[in-house]
């Protein structure tokens, strides 16, 4: 009897042994790994973190890494990070990029959020933010509406902080065609405590591409919002000063306002296509607006600025 008990434990010890030393050596090799990543990997590390677009409901979080890395973020008023928001650009799996702009919707309004920033191979610190209180007013402004070209190409990649005095921080990534819209209708003031109203009608666009350099624009903000472009990267520009359009040129005047800027070039970069919804962007009339078009309205502009 005494023998088959001795058979029994001896193995039985053995085997304790053999996971013991397995899990000890599985927890070394998990932390060596993470000490690994950690070092290794500093070029997927999200940089430039900015929170934007705060609503009562929704907001926007935007980095930049070094090197192109899928990433994506994770969040819960719980503090157990169970929700997943991808790239306001990605379709249900994350792409490697080096701009990241994502939405966060359906939030409770008033409430503290965590979140956290996964970025290839590694996972960032707890970040936090506070969601504005609930409201059902809107402001009278329109949507800013522009566009982006990196020399004669639309821009692919990019994302646009919008800064007007006194108000949060809006953004929106670069989208088809160097195009991008930034909804103004719930702009809250900087401490999110009401809707924006206007008080100083000046406003500045920045915007971050692939390339460095400044590019943006210094413009006027009006109720009936804005058509912004084409920014051209490296380039900051002035819309703040108006040229007055010679009576011969009227025809470059599309949204008929007395001059011709870059909201006239945003009206035909608007209406590519057979079927313009406005027909006069089609200024060579050869019945379609196309690049051609677009390369006659910014001759004209150019012109201008350099008399």
């Amino acid at each position: 009897m005494k023998n088959l008990l001795n058979r029994i434990r001896i193995p039985t010890l053995a085997g304790l042994t053999i996971i013991i030393v397995g899990m000890a050596a599985g927890i070394y090799l998990t932390l060596s790994n993470q000490t690994y990543v950690s070092q290794a990997a500093p070029e997927f590390a999200p940089n430039n973190v900015k929170i934007t677009n705060i609503e009562d409901g929704s907001v926007s979080v935007s980095w930049v890494t070094d090197t192109k890395t899928p990433g994506f973020i994770v969040y819960s008023s719980a503090g157990n990070f169970n929700q997943t928001a991808l790239d306001d650009l990605d379709d249900k799996i994350p792409e490697a990029k080096l701009l990241h702009h994502v939405s966060l919707k359906d939030l409770t309004p008033e409430t503290l959020y965590q979140f956290k920033i996964v970025s290839g191979k590694l996972t960032s610190a707890p970040l936090e933010f506070t969601t504005a209180k609930k409201s059902d007013s809107q402001n009278e402004l329109s949507p800013i509406i522009g566009s982006v070209q990196d020399k004669d190409q639309f821009l692919k990649s990019g994302i646009v902080y919008l800064e007007v005095p006194g108000a949060a921080v809006q953004s929106a990534p670069i989208k088809s065609l160097g195009n991008f819209i930034i909804p103004l209708s719930k702009l809250r003031t900087v401490d999110l405590s009401d809707i924006f109203k206007i008080s100083t009608p000046e406003a500045k666009i920045n915007v971050i591409t692939e390339t460095p350099g400044l590019t943006g624009a210094r413009f006027i903000l009006g109720k009936a919002g804005s058509l912004i472009g084409p920014l051209i990267v490296g380039q900051t520009l002035d819309l703040t000063i108006q040229v007055a359009s010679p009576s011969a040129l009227i025809k470059f005047d599309l949204n008929g306002d007395g001059i011709i800027n870059a909201s006239d070039h945003s009206i035909v970069l608007t209406n590519l296509g057979k079927k313009p919804k406005v027909p006069a962007s089609d200024l060579n009339e050869d019945g379609i607006v196309d690049k051609k078009d677009l390369d006659i309205i910014s001759s004209e502009i150019a012109k201008l600025e350099n008399k």
